[in-house]
């Protein structure tokens, strides 16, 4: 449980966002998408036409939601034992949630 909470702190607070090295788990993984990738999409949706706010949320959604996402989603397949090129084919896009990371170190860790 404390590991848990560790990392979703580290997700929310940012110091992998560009990171390309490394594994991400299924937790990480679900954090992630929901903080950064459907409520700043949600937020967007209903605030007002003249508002800062989402002027902003544009902005993220525009230049910094996708540099994030695609290095969770490179890490990812870091996790699954794959090559992070494989985000490039649709259907391998698919098994991201669902995979279960390995639990053996592989070719990907950091401390290698």
């Amino acid at each position: 449980m404390q590991q848990s909470l560790k990392l979703v702190f580290s997700v929310l607070f940012g110091d992998r966002f560009f990171q390309l090295k490394g594994r991400s788990g299924l937790l990480e993984f679900g954090v992630i998408i929901i903080v950064y990738g459907i409520l700043p999409c949600a937020l967007f949706s209903i605030m007002g036409n003249d508002s800062f706010i989402r002027k902003l949320l544009l902005f993220f959604i525009v230049f910094m939601q996708p540099w994030i996402l695609w290095s969770l989603e490179v890490r990812r397949f870091h996790d699954l034992n794959l090559r992070g090129w494989g985000m490039l084919t649709m259907i391998a896009r698919i098994i991201l949630p669902f995979g279960l990371g390995k639990e053996e170190q592989n070719r990907f860790d950091v401390n290698n």
